[in-house]
């Protein structure tokens, strides 16, 4: 029981100093938020239209993706929620040419 004890006070001692290292709180590493607050955005470029598409799929859990062709940005493909809706985790699956620079 004195052991049990011992070893509480010592895991209790090691997580204050863990919470108050200068460091903060320990961070999982991702993409982080943009200005919005919304995840930032993430491109990931396919070679082939067909490429995309499965990628994109593949994310959004075997569910049809949505595809966008707007003026100004390239072709992409977004993974798609329960509800047919475009996932909000900034995902693109460009494809096409891929410009240098």
């Amino acid at each position: 029981m004195k052991l049990f004890a011992i070893f509480l006070a010592i895991g209790l001692a090691l997580l204050c100093l863990v919470s108050n290292s200068e460091q903060g709180p320990i961070r999982i590493p991702g993409r982080g938020a943009g200005g919005s607050g919304k995840p930032r955005q993430h491109f990931i470029h396919k070679n082939t239209r067909k490429e995309a598409e499965e990628a994109a799929r593949r994310q959004g859990g075997g569910r049809p993706p949505i595809h966008h062709n707007e003026r100004g940005q390239k072709s992409h493909y977004h993974p798609s929620d329960k509800n047919g809706n475009i996932r909000k985790d900034g995902s693109h699956f460009q494809y096409g040419k891929k410009k240098n620079g």
